[in-house]
């Protein structure tokens, strides 16, 4: 896309030059009639040399200007290259005991963040996200947002793909690899590639540190829920909270935190740092809910694994 518009804005500066040309040949012209009736042939000859004179002088000037921009810019050109495919170098780490090929390679530096672009519109999604967000919305609002989103879903294409076929097929190849995973970096923006035995084999180390986490014998996931909305229940009696706070934290089919390590890429040996997934956990909206300072039961802190 950026080629497309860098030769079209050449194109269009070329033909202002051009133009240009034209109009200062047309007052040359014009000039040198003027000058005829003034002057005697043989001034008009040694104005003519001077002229020229002066010409080839701007000319030889400006083109050793052009030549030393455009020697830069190559050079320019030639550093940033090195340098890109010096960065591209730590934008995929292959710590496993299997070799990437080229195209795995190609498709992994494009980052865990890359979205590719759907092969069809995501209609329901986007039409349970608009209904989402206009639930505090008047009929009439509702009614003329809907009509105006139904409109732009039908004229709608889906964007052309940004990933090419064999790199989707490399993907699929090592998402059905049991034996690697694919995993974010602790820190640098990179994808690490790892065995999956070496992955598990460090992350039982973390959990085997009995200062740190200890075994429970039941999910206490299920009893902090109903602790939790026992208490949303008693805060919105009281008026403590209105209904649509109450609603906002009531919390239902509640997960436990998730843990997972990321990889230490900048130490030897490769450790991982220990993380928690807390999406879906009973308490994440109400600790997130700025000012609230609800009493919370006095509960340790324990990931069950």
């Amino acid at each position: 896309m950026a080629q497309k518009f860098g030769r079209q804005f050449l194109k269009l500066r070329i033909g202002e030059c051009h133009k240009a040309i034209q109009s200062f040949t047309a007052t040359q012209e014009k000039l040198l009639k003027n000058l005829h009736s003034k002057l005697d042939p043989v001034e008009l000859v040694e104005l003519k040399a001077v002229c020229q004179s002066q010409m080839r002088r701007e000319y030889t000037s400006k083109r050793l200007v052009h030549i030393k921009k455009l020697q830069y810019l190559q050079n320019d050109s030639v550093k940033k290259r090195h340098s890109y495919s010096s960065k591209r170098e730590k934008w995929v780490l292959n710590i496993s005991s299997n070799q990437l090929t080229d195209t795995e390679r190609l498709a992994l530096e494009k980052g865990m963040n890359f979205a590719v672009t759907p092969r069809t519109i995501p209609l329901a999604e986007i039409v349970a996200g608009v209904e989402d967000g206009i639930t505090s919305s008047s009929d009439e609002e509702k009614i003329e947002i809907r009509s105006k989103v139904s409109e732009i879903l039908r004229r709608a294409k889906p964007p052309p793909s940004n990933i090419s076929k064999n790199e989707i097929k490399a993907l699929k190849n090592l998402s059905r690899d049991k034996t690697r995973l694919v995993i974010q970096s602790d820190k640098g923006n990179c994808t690490v590639v790892m065995d999956r035995s070496d992955y598990d084999s460090k992350v039982r180390s973390l959990l085997n540190d009995e200062k740190t986490y200890k075994v429970l014998k039941k999910d206490p996931t299920a009893k902090i829920e109903r602790d939790l909305n026992r208490m949303l229940l008693r805060l919105k009696r009281e008026n403590k909270i209105d209904e649509t706070l109450y609603k906002y934290l009531h919390s239902s089919d509640g997960l436990p935190p998730r843990f997972y390590g990321l990889p230490k890429v900048h130490k030897p040996e490769f450790p991982l740092r220990p993380n928690c997934i807390l999406y879906q956990f009973s308490y994440l909206q109400t600790v997130q809910t700025s000012g609230m300072h609800l009493e919370t039961p006095n509960r340790e802190h324990s990931v069950h694994c």
